[in-house]
């Protein structure tokens, strides 16, 4: 059943047994789900999830506060899923990655329909914030941060 599934995970992050989770093993939540973040990222992430999750304000997660994140990291699984697809869609040559013309593609199908100079600039500057590893491509984990 699905409260017992989460009520296994809660414990398995509940490290000290307090039956909150603190930030310190929230840290361990997010490494679990393979988010790899600086620690302003976490940060950042951890003072939104407190803000929409933490109800007591208690600067922690109980399992009923807890429960509820974890509905919504599962309804992140379907939406992952649903990147996947369009990545590989989009991916027409199957290199791995989302070449300028394959985000035209992808910007067109999505309603997005530029002239090509503003496209052309629109490309530098998404390159810009989302090509980690300045390959002039987007891999598929720049293209979810997308």
């Amino acid at each position: 059943d699905k409260t017992r599934r989460v009520k296994a995970a809660f414990d398995a992050f509940d490290a000290d047994g307090s039956g909150e989770l603190e930030v310190d093993e929230l840290r361990e939540v997010m490494a679990h789900l393979g988010l790899e973040l600086t620690k302003g990222e976490f940060d950042h992430y951890v003072a939104a999830l407190m803000q929409d999750y933490d109800v007591d304000n208690s600067g922690s997660l109980d399992f009923w506060e807890f429960e509820k994140f974890y509905e919504q990291c599962l309804a992140s699984d379907d939406l992952r899923a649903a990147v996947h697809a369009a990545f590989k869609k989009f991916d027409t040559d199957k290199s791995g990655s989302l070449e300028i013309p394959e985000l035209y593609n992808v910007l067109k199908e999505i309603g997005v329909d530029l002239d090509r100079d503003t496209f052309d600039e629109y490309a530098d500057a998404l390159m810009e914030d989302y090509d980690e590893d300045d390959s002039g491509t987007l891999d598929f984990r720049e293209f979810h941060k997308f």
